[in-house]
């Protein structure tokens, strides 16, 4: 076999390192850096530029890619099991907080939840209830 192809073959195979986290209700802390996207959302969810609106929601691009279970004991039963998330769309309640930090590393604790609208434009969703800012003195919510 040449070296090349195998180098390919296992770049495509996950050694299972990635940390497993479960769905709701567990708690989970995850760490990564706090950014603002946007994705066309109605009527199509395709283009902004053909004429869907634009929807802006904050994410959390992960430090380390997870691996997401489901859980028996809540509603995340039903969810699909996730691997190697790399980025997780974020459900916050302060925005004032969350822009200013923005594009900034941070530690967050909070629940997970699977996509299930055209409104999610990240397969997991992440509910948090407190946030540090890990580059600056910014206070928690």
């Amino acid at each position: 076999m040449r070296p090349v192809f195998l180098l390919f073959l296992l770049s495509n195979v996950s050694f299972g390192l990635n940390r497993v986290v479960r769905y709701e209700p567990d708690k989970v802390m995850l760490e990564g850096t706090l950014e603002l996207q946007t994705f066309p959302g109605r009527p199509n969810y395709e283009s902004i530029k053909g004429g869907d609106a634009a929807e802006t929601q904050w994410y959390l691009r992960l430090d380390q890619p997870i691996d997401v279970e489901t859980n028996p004991l809540g509603e995340g039963g039903s969810w699909e099991p996730e691997k190697g998330v790399r980025i997780v769309q974020v459900i916050i309640d302060d925005k004032d907080w969350a822009k200013r930090g923005r594009g900034k590393r941070v530690r967050a604790t909070g629940s997970l939840f699977h996509q299930w609208s055209g409104h999610h434009h990240a397969r997991v969703l992440f509910t948090i209830e407190t946030m540090k800012d890990l580059e600056s003195a910014i206070p928690q919510p």
